[in-house]
Formats: C-alpha cells, sequence, structure tokens
C-alpha cells in the first residue's frame, strides 16, 4: 500500500479512536435515565355536620337557634344534617349512626358498662351523601336514668357520638362528632373534618447522546475505540516489526558496566557473554580472594565480572 495513503488512514483511524473514547468516557459520566416523581392531588373528601337546636324559651333567641353553644336547660331537641361530599366522581357505600355508650371513670380509666346505637342509617353514594336528624335531650337524660338504675350504678356517665364512615375503591373516611354537656351548656365537637386522597406519579425521561440511549452509546462507542485501533495496528505491523527488532538488535550489543582506566567491569555473566560475541575473544576465569573473576582482553581493555 502507498505509504501517503497508509499514513492517512492511521491517521483517520487514530482520530477515530480517540473521539470514540472521549464521547464513550463522557456517557459514562451521565445518568441513563431522570426520574421525576411528584405528588398529585387526586382527590379531596370533606364531612360536616350543620346543627341547629329547638329552644323552650324563645324570648332572647328564639324558636330556632344554630349557635356553638346551646343552653342545656332551654334546648328541646337538635336539628342535624351531616353532609358527606367528594371533589371527584366518587361511588361508594356509607354508615351513619348515633352511638351512646355509659361508663364510669375510674381516676385516668374509663369503665364503659354499655353502649347502643340511637340512630342507624347506612346507603350508597354518588359523589356525595346527606343524612339529617334529630337528637333529643330529654331522652338522653330518661336514657342515662334507665341505665343507672338497670346497673344499680349512680355515678354513671354518658357520652355521645355521632360517626360517619364511607368507603370506596380506593379507601375509608371517617369521621367522629362528639355531643358534650359541660357548664349547663351544649355544643358538638370537630364537627369538620377533611381528607386528601393523593397519589405518587413517577416519571422516568430516558437520557440520549447522539441520538441513542446512554447505555447503548457507552456500548457503541466503547467498541468503536478499540475496533478503529486494530486495523491502524494491522496497517502498521511492519513499522512495529521493525522497532522490535531494532530494540532487539541494539539489546543484543548493549553491555552495562562501568569503565575505570583500561579496565570495565561488567554487571553480569550475561554482559561479558557479549562482549566475547562482539570481540571473539576467550574468556579467562581465576579465582582470587575467594571470588571468581571472568575476564576478556580486547582491544586494549580488560572486561572483567566478579562473581
Amino acid at each position: 500500500m502507498n505509504e501517503n495513503i497508509k499514513r492517512i488512514l492511521t491517521a483517520s483511524l487514530i482520530i477515530i479512536s480517540v473521539l470514540s473514547a472521549g464521547i464513550a468516557a463522557y456517557a459514562y459520566t451521565i445518568q441513563p435515565e431522570n426520574v421525576e416523581e411528584k405528588t398529585v392531588q387526586i382527590s379531596t373528601l370533606k364531612g360536616k355536620l350543620i346543627h341547629s337546636a329547638i329552644l323552650s324559651n324563645q324570648s332572647i333567641y328564639g324558636s330556632e337557634v344554630s349557635r356553638e353553644y346551646y343552653p342545656a336547660e332551654m334546648t328541646e331537641s337538635f336539628l342535624g344534617r351531616y353532609l358527606f361530599t367528594t371533589t371527584t366522581e366518587k361511588t361508594g357505600s356509607y354508615v351513619f349512626t348515633i352511638d351512646t355508650s355509659y361508663y364510669i371513670q375510674d381516676g385516668k380509666n374509663r369503665i364503659e358498662m354499655w353502649n347502643e346505637t340511637k340512630f342507624y342509617q347506612s346507603g350508597k353514594y354518588e359523589n356525595s351523601a346527606s343524612i339529617n336528624f334529630t337528637i333529643n335531650p330529654s331522652e338522653l337524660r330518661s336514657d342515662l336514668e334507665r341505665v343507672k338504675e338497670g346497673t344499680g350504678v349512680s355515678r354513671m356517665q354518658q357520652d355521645i357520638r355521632i360517626n360517619f364512615r364511607a368507603s370506596d375503591e380506593s379507601g375509608v373516611f371517617q369521621h367522629s362528632v362528639s355531643l358534650i354537656k359541660k357548664s349547663e351548656l351544649y355544643r358538638f365537637s370537630d364537627t369538620e373534618k377533611t381528607e386528601q386522597i393523593t397519589e405518587n406519579i413517577r416519571n422516568v425521561k430516558q437520557n440520549y447522546l447522539t441520538g441513542m440511549e446512554i447505555q447503548d452509546a457507552r456500548v457503541i462507542y466503547a467498541t468503536l475505540t478499540f475496533s478503529a485501533l486494530i486495523p491502524a495496528a494491522i496497517l502498521n505491523r511492519d513499522y512495529f516489526q521493525n522497532i522490535r527488532a531494532k530494540r532487539m538488535e541494539s539489546n543484543s550489543y548493549m553491555v552495562s558496566g562501568r569503565k575505570t582506566g583500561n579496565k570495565v567491569v561488567v554487571e553480569s555473566l550475561e554482559d561479558l557473554k557479549k562482549v566475547f560475541q562482539l570481540t571473539d575473544s576467550p574468556i579467562l576465569k581465576a579465582e582470587e580472594k575467594n571470588e571468581t573473576v571472568y575476564s576478556i582482553e580486547a582491544n586494549g581493555l580488560t572486561y572483567e565480572f566478579r562473581n
């Protein structure tokens, strides 16, 4: 092959190999993919108790009033409406109860003596549910006296809870409201509850380099690096063989040692053998002071190795 063409091909292959190696190295610094996670709000569930009271004394508040606190002695009945809503289309079932428990407080311990359900309603809902109910305080007082008499426990206390439970394929929503009587006043606790239903969305985005996915780019450019070097080496095999031959030839004539006057002290017996091959002079062996001395006389110099 023409030497100029060989040089051009060799240079081109080396450039391709170097560029491919650089791109392959850069590909290993890039993540194959970017992962992005975010939380998306799917739906909002809300339960709310709307309440009012019918009063026996109308001189101040009137016959029906909606307040945070109600005077216990004047309250004849509570009118309630529980409303459950969702912000997205949902279909499920619900259970609504008014439960009464009777207990004794023994220090920090609460000992329940009796439980009963005063109101029960269940059904299906589509996006919302609405339940109307009435609570009569005089009936609650009668129930308390009945349980006291039935159990013989005069220190009995009464706990009234309004419980709502909705369930669908995504989960369960539960809300509990207490009717509390304290200091001659009634009030409802925790009349609203809101829950957010969220979903984690994971977005995976592939990274690309020179139009290829990172994993493919790593393999292809690493392979191309060596694929370009192999033909370059084949094209220049004569050159490498000549370099090797010259190196071997130079090594065959290279003798390691130090010169002192007309004497050259070589480092090894192999070096002395090279002198023998070059000068074709005999090797003299002598014993001297517990040492074996090998020497060659040639060209006015003495080559010596001591062992």
